[in-house]
């Protein structure tokens, strides 16, 4: 799983977040 395919799952998961707040998540998890 590469970074952007994980972006796209946690904002499928979770649309009360911003793109920018889940490129933060995964950023902070990578």
């Amino acid at each position: 799983m590469i970074k952007s395919e994980l972006v796209q799952i946690i904002a499928t998961r979770n649309p009360h977040l911003f793109l920018r707040d889940v490129e933060n998540i995964v950023g902070a998890i990578f």
